[in-house]
């Protein structure tokens, strides 16, 4: 239960960073879509948990870095 819960964090903390990049990037001034943004991102975090229990969602490592050190 616990690397559930370290992995959704990890990815929460993944989902969130990118999502604060593209505000600061795209200079984004409008208020209602900064609290959409947060409001989807927050949404996604407590979700987190459940998604990852979900296989076709997860992408296994070794094809990650088997892919990888073929090309």
């Amino acid at each position: 239960m616990l690397p559930l819960i370290i992995e959704a964090g990890i990815r929460s903390l993944a989902v969130g960073t990118i999502a604060g990049l593209g505000l600061l990037i795209f200079r984004v001034r409008n208020v209602r879509l900064e609290r959409a943004v947060w409001m989807a991102v927050l949404s996604a975090a407590l979700l987190m948990p459940a998604l990852l229990k979900i296989p076709e969602l997860r992408i296994p490592v070794s094809l990650v870095t088997s892919k990888a050190v073929i090309q």
